[in-house]
């Protein structure tokens, strides 16, 4: 096997041999926003607004739960610790454009993270009022019913993970290099030696062999054209993308493989996103999209 074939083998099967942490799949910090009234939903990744059908998202509130309780087991149930959510699209008349239960990963007492059905379907981009949505998630907990606001968008919402799990800062990531003896690296892009948040960059070196950085986001997958319209910038500076889709480890968790050229020995520290633009698949023309995650970093020595 080629070197260029063992590392994009390598890098395929990141999320089984170094993998991405189970507490950064999870999503955000178990807190709240204090200023914000209540429940809201976000990507588990950026920590933003708006989401997409098949994406990882946390919703924050209160009194959701006793305690808390993770999903074990695929398919994700759509009922933990007697608390399921249910996502819901409605047209400007408030006729049922969607209904359906999403996915849990976990649920706390100020905490639920969730999948967005990947079947969410919305109304037509056609313009004027025929476009015009609105969407909710209705939680049912043990207490009570509670609906969250939720900005969501028939187009891709890319969001990347991030170390400190903020949507900031370094990246949730790892980075191979094949070396010229014929062995392989693997390692992380941080470390935190108080534990999550206080991750900080580790130095990478991109002139020891054939190198590939592993992403890990959501809200990305559900893009259909691949590679066509879809970049990882460094930077300034594109990078060579040769897988971007869906991770088989956890729902709703999109994976991004890109080259790490040894023209960027010496960057320091480095600004990376990824870029969208196409159209929504099945609609109109008018249904075009250029979205932008969330900027994460990496160290490159």
């Amino acid at each position: 096997m080629t070197i260029s074939k063992r590392i994009q083998a390598a890098a395929m099967l990141m999320a089984a041999s170094a993998g991405l942490n189970a507490q950064s799949v999870r999503g955000l910090p178990d807190s709240h926003p204090a200023d914000v009234p209540g429940p809201q939903m976000v990507s588990a990744a950026s920590g933003t607004a708006p989401v997409s059908a098949g994406s990882i998202v946390s919703i924050y509130g209160a009194d959701f739960a006793n305690g808390a309780t993770s999903a074990t087991t695929l398919p994700l149930p759509v009922e933990l610790g007697g608390v399921s959510v249910n996502f819901e699209v409605v047209n400007i008349m408030y006729t049922p454009m969607f209904e359906g239960a999403m996915p849990l990963f976990y649920v706390g007492p100020t905490q639920i993270n969730a999948q967005v059905p990947t079947g969410a379907s919305f109304p037509l981009c056609n313009g004027g009022s025929g476009s015009v949505y609105y969407t909710s998630a209705l939680i049912a907990t043990p207490s009570g019913g509670q609906t969250a606001t939720v900005s969501a968008t028939p187009a891709p919402a890319p969001g990347l993970f991030t170390a400190n799990e903020t949507g900031e800062g370094v990246a949730a990531a790892q980075f191979v290099t094949d070396l010229p003896d014929g062995t392989q690296t693997i390692m992380q892009v941080s470390e935190c030696p108080g534990g999550t948040g206080t991750c900080v960059p580790v130095p990478l070196n991109v002139t020891l062999g054939s190198s590939a950085l592993v992403l890990w986001g959501t809200g990305i997958s559900e893009y259909s054209t691949f590679p066509q319209g879809l970049a990882v910038m460094a930077g300034n500076q594109p990078l060579q993308v040769f897988y971007a889709g869906p991770s088989a480890q956890y729902a709703g968790l999109d994976q991004i493989n890109v080259w790490m050229p040894s023209s960027l020995a010496g960057s320091g520290i480095v600004n990376l996103s990824v870029t969208l633009t196409g159209t929504t698949p099945g609609v109109a023309s008018t249904c075009s999209f250029n979205v932008t995650s969330n900027v994460v970093t990496i160290d490159i020595e």
